[in-house]
């Protein structure tokens, strides 16, 4: 008889665990970074949630994060809706007033600042997965530490913003009810966010959330815009968060072309039929010198916020961002080691910006009208004081890709704080080490523009006459418009020597915006209303006068007459 009962307890246990499908539990809250104590135990945990509708038997089932496994060894029942803790079997004293609560042997150390954790069956069968970031707090104090990340609506497993720091005044509710637990309004929308080529004919597409691995391992959804002979031949789901997919073609791709890929019909998790979806791609090219330039900088955030870099691609052909590096320049000149990358493929287009910050919530609670593809979270940034800074892009073979030596002087004179006002680049087709292609953004557009078109960029177009000044006044209020006098030369040859003069009413010198400069063919020059003192020009009428020189005898004048105006 008491063979026949443990036979029947191993069937049922075996059908319990038989039974579970994907998200039947979920991963529900998080503790990775339990210092400084808020009120909760100084321990690590991680609670799980039966969104099913039947009893679980969680026995042998396993949690990891792609270092360390941890299995549970004994049988434990979760009844649907229930919650269970997972802790240290050395920490499971403290977690007493808990009411459900397992403790593991050789539990697993979670990052502080991001880990993947992923739940599996007895079989090893992906139950729930989650790749958590520090953005996900909501808060750079929790982000610190002493707060557990709560998941907001168990129902929507793959929903995105689904997760925030909690708010209860312990740091967190492990065993209880989330603090922050609500039903989300609206039923999430993927989107696509990558389609790299990792060689000629491999693919590797990623979306911001997991979709259904059966839907995604379906060739026929990829199909190539225009393209008659190139197909998606394979896909391949890519465990465990199954937010990306492997895909191979035939014939290999075009190193000259860029592509337009269509995916129809993809299913989300909970196989729900998904939108249609369209995404560029194609072969990137190894960055050189000049193929990535910085384009904007934020080295002095307001308390709390965050830095951020903004770089351009001014190549014609396709950039990955994962083979580049950032770092600076120590005190004595040489290249500081320290090298900061960003770890995942991604494709930059010809002309368009990337940001790359530490915090890519705080830049979007900041500036509203922002573009999150192009947003990238980094773990880290090269050193930017307030005050200077030496900034290099390098590839990974430590090529200098672009070099930017940056000082608060750069910033518009007369802003009283310039906490929170980033530096933007005139115009990206000159290089980043001429000073005065510099300027502080408007503040119309909040003081920055993090991956849109800078507030005072202005395109050089090739010019008929040899020099050219687009408007005839300058007003020194920082708005946005005509904060400077943008000021174009183009020669016929290179070894032109040209003076440009600022004088006043009188006849009398104002300032020398340039003085007998050496020139290539072409160039600019942007004049903010100074004169050689760094001290603003009174308001009024002046006459500027352009006058070149070329040894061959060839001589230029050329004057107009502007106006300054003072906030």
């Amino acid at each position: 008889m008491k063979n026949k009962l443990l036979l029947l307890s191993l069937a049922f246990i075996q059908l319990l665990q038989a039974q579970t499908e994907r998200y039947a539990v979920v991963i529900h809250e998080i503790m990775a970074d339990p210092t400084p104590v808020i009120g909760l135990p100084n321990a690590e945990f991680i609670e799980l949630r039966n969104t099913s509708k039947q009893t679980i038997n969680l026995f042998r089932w396993k949690i990891d994060n792609g270092t360390t496994t941890s299995t549970i060894n004994v049988p434990y029942l979760l009844e649907p809706d229930s919650l269970v803790l997972l802790c240290s079997r050395t920490q499971l004293l403290f977690f007493s007033n808990t009411k459900n609560a397992i403790g593991l042997t050789s539990f697993l150390s979670l990052a502080n600042e991001g880990d993947l954790i992923t739940l599996k069956n007895a079989e090893g069968k992906p139950i729930h997965a989650v790749a958590f970031e520090t953005s996900w707090y909501n808060s750079s104090v929790k982000a610190n530490g002493g707060w557990s990340l709560e998941m907001i609506d168990p129902t929507q497993p793959c929903a995105m913003f689904n997760w925030s720091g909690s708010t209860n005044i312990s740091g967190g509710t492990p065993g209880f009810v989330n603090s922050v637990s609500r039903k989300l309004e609206t039923r999430f929308s993927p989107s696509v966010l990558q389609c790299s080529a990792l060689n000629e004919n491999t693919l590797q597409l990623r979306f911001d959330a997991p979709l259904d691995s059966l839907s995604l391992s379906n060739n026929t959804l990829y199909q190539f815009k225009n393209e008659d002979q190139l197909k998606i031949i394979s896909a391949k789901p890519i465990a465990p968060l199954f937010n990306e997919v492997e895909l191979k073609t035939n014939p290999k791709l075009d190193s000259n072309n860029i592509y337009n890929l269509e995916i129809k019909n993809l299913q989300l998790c909970n196989l729900e039929v998904a939108k249609s979806f369209s995404i560029k791609t194609g072969l990137s090219k190894y960055p050189k010198k000049g193929d990535l330039l910085f384009n904007e900088l934020l080295f002095d955030p307001l308390p709390g916020g965050s830095d951020f870099i903004e770089v351009i691609n001014t190549s014609n052909t396709i950039i990955n961002i994962k083979n580049i590096l950032l770092s600076n320049r120590n005190t004595d000149g040489s290249i500081n080691p320290a090298t900061h990358e960003y770890s995942t493929n991604y494709n930059l287009f010809p002309f368009e910006p990337v940001v790359l910050t530490t915090d890519t919530a705080d830049v979007m609670n900041r500036w509203q009208s922002i573009n999150k593809e192009r947003l990238l979270q980094m773990k880290s940034l090269p050193s930017m004081p307030d005050d200077d800074g030496k900034l290099l892009i390098l590839n990974n073979s430590g090529e200098i890709i672009d070099e930017f030596q940056y000082d608060k002087y750069m910033h518009y004179p007369l802003l009283r704080n310039k906490e929170g006002v980033s530096l933007e680049k005139i115009n990206y087709k000159i290089a980043s080490q001429q000073p005065d292609n510099w300027h502080s953004a408007s503040a119309s557009e909040n003081y920055a523009t993090p991956t849109r078109v800078n507030s005072q960029f202005i395109n050089q177009e090739d010019n008929k006459s040899w020099i050219q000044i687009d408007q005839a006044i300058v007003n020194a209020d920082n708005n946005g418009v005509d904060d400077f006098l943008h000021i174009n030369y183009q020669f016929d040859e290179p070894g032109t020597l040209l003076s440009i003069h600022l004088f006043n009413q009188q006849g009398l010198m104002v300032c020398k915006i340039v003085n007998n400069l050496l020139c290539g063919r072409t160039g600019a020059f942007n004049w903010k209303g100074t004169d050689n003192q760094n001290n603003y020009v009174s308001s009024g009428i002046y006459i500027l006068v352009a006058e070149a020189f070329h040894l061959n005898g060839l001589r230029k004048r050329y004057k107009k007459v502007i106006a300054v105006k003072r906030a």
